[in-house]
């Protein structure tokens, strides 16, 4: 059984976020229901791209600047994974590339991944606080991920053999990113190795 594409991903107990970040930002959210985790043909995911710039994508969700990027982009996080429902307190991996500066090059385009990743967290902190809020919040778990990592593990050949066939109608590589990163930690998490469990930083 191949994993479920839900263009409105539907309400789940536990979500992955795969997040490739920069001046076009991929996301990629699976969803499950029960404590085991599962294989990634037993997930359903959605996909989704944001940008500020000029991605290639006529589907993309466009923003006049990065700040309001960042913002739509937690909202977007937190509306599919929450949805600010009293009766939901799902667990959220929040998995985040890892970037690192490989050239002699300060553009704010370069570093745009820097400031887009840790923009993300502060905002989606910011529509959690418990102060707002008299049940439940969302359990949200931060980890940093390698290029490297994802890329290995998640190869293309990979990903359309678990069943992520890969779009044609636009460019939706960034998306796609996010997608090896969200399906990386999956695998790390249905593993041998269980002290992925706590390779994480609760938010």
């Amino acid at each position: 059984m191949p994993p479920k594409y839900e263009f409105n991903l539907n309400t789940y107990e536990n979500y992955i976020v795969g997040v490739d970040p920069g001046v076009t930002t991929g996301i990629a959210i699976l969803g499950w229901d029960g404590n085991e985790t599962p294989s990634a043909e037993n997930v359903a995911y959605t996909l989704d791209q944001f940008t500020y710039g000029n991605s290639g994508s006529v589907t993309d969700n466009r923003s006049d600047n990065e700040i309001e990027m960042i913002q739509d982009i937690a909202e977007y996080i937190l509306n599919t994974t929450w949805g600010c429902y009293d009766y939901l307190n799902p667990k959220i991996w929040l998995v985040m590339e890892n970037f690192t500066l490989r050239q002699t090059n300060s553009s704010p385009e370069y570093l745009s991944p820097v400031r887009v990743a840790s923009g993300i967290i502060a905002a989606i902190l910011g529509r959690i606080d418990p102060a707002h809020y008299e049940y439940p919040l969302p359990e949200i778990n931060l980890t940093y991920q390698s290029p490297a990592d994802a890329k290995n593990i998640c190869t293309d050949e990979r990903l359309e053999k678990w069943g992520f066939k890969q779009k044609t109608d636009s460019d939706t590589r960034h998306a796609r990113d996010g997608l090896r990163h969200a399906v990386a930690w999956l695998r790390k998490l249905s593993g041998p190795h269980t002290s992925y469990q706590n390779l994480y930083t609760s938010l």
